[in-house]
């Protein structure tokens, strides 16, 4: 198994706050730390993927394989790319940026060794811990198996010793 590697909620604190005003790094940050997405959906957002669904509002993700998903998004960040009436990260040539483009960025801001990658394992871990629901995770993932889920979520164990009490005869 690959053992999980969730940026720590400090590290990304800290790149936002150096990256306050700048609603392109922001929301490059956000949405691999609040919506779980891969490089190449970051790349991919646009001002029409935002939807609602009641008054929660919702992005489309495009993802591997031609698989669309919707994960939540809150509302400011959901506004920000609103806003942006097209690609979020245009390209100067074509449509939008490339991943390699949103990787270099995102390891650049949070240093230390941390990733887009690691930031979608935070959000897997931080779903999962709020949810316990692994399938959920999964769907919102874009994993086609929960196996796949289960290698991102970093669980922790603060007292094992309820466990032991619970299941005792």
């Amino acid at each position: 198994y690959a053992i999980p590697h969730p940026c720590p909620d400090y590290i990304i604190r800290g790149a936002l706050a150096r990256v306050r005003g700048n609603k392109e790094y922001e929301a490059m940050l956000r949405l691999g730390a609040e919506c779980g997405l891969r490089r190449s959906e970051i790349a991919q957002v646009s001002s029409s993927d935002i939807m609602m669904l009641n008054t929660h509002p919702q992005l489309l993700v495009h993802g591997k394989g031609r698989k669309e998903r919707t994960v939540p998004i809150a509302p400011d960040l959901a506004q920000i790319i609103a806003n942006k009436h097209g690609y979020m990260f245009p390209s100067r040539w074509t449509g939008h940026v490339e991943a390699s483009y949103i990787a270099h960025h995102i390891s650049q801001l949070l240093g230390n060794g941390y990733s887009t990658h690691s930031l979608r394992h935070r959000y897997a871990t931080k779903a999962y811990e709020s949810t316990h629901d692994l399938l959920l995770v999964s769907k919102l993932l874009g994993h086609a198996s929960v196996e796949t889920t289960q290698i991102y979520i970093s669980l922790t164990f603060p007292d094992s010793s309820a466990i032991t009490e619970a299941v005792r005869l």
